[in-house]
């Protein structure tokens, strides 16, 4: 009678904590099947527990995850562990989709052979939607670094080639000014000044978009544009 009263109180005290974990909790039978789940496993799941005493989890889960599930069944059976932690994706009754921490423990008799399953599964559908949006942002300040590391490149070769554009302007006007005006080598030196004043101009944009410049805003012909 004592062993009996024993057992009794343990089993209330197990049944007590059963429902009352704030994790969902759930008892499986040796095919994989639910055979009692606390209050926390039916709301999470979306179900009342009468719908899910019976069901397994593949049944629960997003399609493309139940290879997982089949991979936690298959170790566990194995005896090459008794415990398993995945995360997956399952669906509420009403289709929601969400995702949860799952862990499954094997329980064995004394002779090893497998007895039954106790799984525990928890909502993290908030922190993995948290962790996305931060690499979201992440990633975003990568971009930005990346635009800011051209700027500085973009505005010290432009510094650079501006300089060398400029001996190219200088020496271009000393060949100009010993030339004859109207010559065909005059107007290549013409032709040579323009093209280096073109690519300073170009520079200067260069530096502009560094931050090391600024933009002239005037009236442009188009003509001359197309023309030139």
């Amino acid at each position: 009678a004592d062993e009996r009263d024993e057992l009794r109180r343990a089993h209330e005290r197990f049944q007590t904590a059963f429902d009352a974990a704030p994790s969902g909790m759930a008892l499986l039978d040796g095919s994989g099947s639910l055979l009692q789940t606390n209050h926390a496993w039916c709301e999470i799941f979306g179900y009342p527990a009468e719908e899910l005493l019976g069901t397994t989890l593949p049944t629960l889960s997003h399609p493309e995850d139940v290879g997982s599930l089949r991979e936690v069944d298959t170790q566990l059976r194995s005896g090459e562990t008794n415990r398993m932690q995945i995360e997956q994706r399952f669906f509420r009754k009403d289709d929601t989709e969400w995702w949860a921490h799952l862990s499954v423990s094997a329980v064995r008799c004394e002779n090893g052979n497998l007895s039954y399953f106790i799984a525990q599964a928890i909502d993290i559908t908030q922190q993995r939607e948290a962790d996305a949006a931060q690499r979201k942002l992440d990633e975003h300040l990568r971009q930005i670094q990346k635009l800011e590391s051209l700027g500085v490149m973009a505005g010290g070769i432009a510094h650079d080639f501006n300089n060398l554009l400029t001996s190219v302007i200088g020496y271009a006007e000393l060949l100009r000014n010993e030339l004859e005006p109207g010559s065909r080598s005059h107007d290549r030196a013409n032709q040579i000044d323009k093209a280096a004043r073109r690519g300073a101009a170009l520079t200067h944009q260069m530096l502009a978009y560094a931050g090391g410049g600024r933009y002239v805003v005037q009236p442009l012909q188009l003509s001359e544009v197309v023309g030139g």
